[in-house]
């Protein structure tokens, strides 16, 4: 029976004594979690996710904005612009320039100024300061050429739009009034802009547009007839003058005007008659050689819608490489 009770009392010992183990196994467990995780952090292969994110921003950086930089060579001529030197202001709207050490001659398109350079036509009025301002605008300077359509003129000229920078001289020279629009089909790119150029000048009193001053004609005096005339003396005697004998003026539009002039014999004579609208462009207004008295003499009608005011008219006379001018006021009621 002792037996009995002894071997109860081992087993219920046995049996308390197992239990308890049991709890420290579970505490021992999660010391070596720990240690598990405390080796995978001082892995630093974590934070190599954070490493990679400049990555993504170098490329960005990378993209170098820099070489579109050197674009800015739109100082260079565009395809539809040649550039060239200007070597020579030949007259208003004429220069001659170098292109790849080759010269040519280039005539302004759309635009006309009085003559300068005319073979068979006495200098102008207002030619003269058309070609300073022309001088003054490119003389010796780099200057771009546009061209329109054709290449060149009748007489070998290259046709082009020339600019200096910004600004177009064809353009300029037709807004300060020192030359007229002057179009040919199909080099008309620019035509309206000239035409409402014109208007500006013309609206301003601009060049060729402006008040005309108060014509002084050259009469020939005494003093150059000297007496009696010497071989020293021959040139003043044989000056070129012109003298006005009659004009027509007032006149009515629609009406007929009458000049008669006085020069030398055989001299080459111009006449220009200057509107609001303009140089006329009426019959009769062509040309002539002084006859053996000297006179020459212009009928011209003048048109139904001139405007009325007082207008002028410039006649030049040639001959033997001398050059007179007058101008004459003409008064239109």
């Amino acid at each position: 029976m002792k037996k009995l009770v002894l071997s109860l009392l081992l087993l219920v010992a046995l049996l308390t004594a197992c239990t308890p183990a049991r709890p420290r196994m579970p505490t021992a467990t999660p010391q070596i979690l720990p240690t598990a995780t405390a080796a995978a952090t001082s892995t630093p292969s974590a934070p190599t996710p954070t490493i990679e994110l400049p990555v993504p921003e170098q490329p960005t950086e990378t993209p170098t904005p820099k070489p579109p930089t050197p674009t800015p060579v739109p100082a260079t001529p565009t395809p539809e612009r040649v550039r060239a030197k200007v070597v020579r202001v030949i007259d208003g709207d004429t220069i001659e320039v170098e292109i790849a050490g080759k010269r040519y001659t280039v005539r302004y398109i759309g635009i006309d100024t009085p003559e300068t350079k005319h073979p068979q036509k006495p200098v102008e009025w207002m030619g003269l300061e058309a070609a300073a301002k022309n001088e003054e605008l490119v003389g010796g300077k780099i200057v771009e050429l546009e061209k329109d359509v054709s290449e060149t003129d009748r007489y070998g000229r290259l046709l082009r739009y020339v600019w200096v920078g910004d600004l177009m001289v064809n353009a300029e020279l037709v807004r300060l009034g020192f030359a007229q629009v002057n179009t040919y089909p199909p080099d008309v790119r620019y035509a309206d802009l000239f035409l409402n150029l014109q208007r500006e000048a013309r609206e301003a009193g601009r060049g060729l547009w402006g008040p005309t001053p108060t014509c002084t004609p050259i009469l020939p005096t005494a003093t150059y007839t000297p007496a009696p005339p010497t071989p020293v003396e021959a040139p003043a005697e044989a000056a070129l003058t012109i003298e006005i004998e009659s004009l027509t003026s007032p006149v009515r539009p629609g009406a007929h005007a009458t000049l008669v002039i006085r020069t030398l014999p055989g001299a080459y004579c111009t006449i220009t008659v200057y509107y609001k609208s303009g140089p006329s462009k009426a019959k009769g207004l062509d040309p002539k050689e002084a006859d053996e008295a000297g006179r020459v003499s212009w009928t011209w009608k003048v048109g139904t819608r001139t405007t009325p005011g007082t207008w002028s008219i410039v006649v030049t006379a040639s001959i033997d490489g001398q050059t007179a001018s007058v101008r004459i006021p003409f008064e239109v009621q």
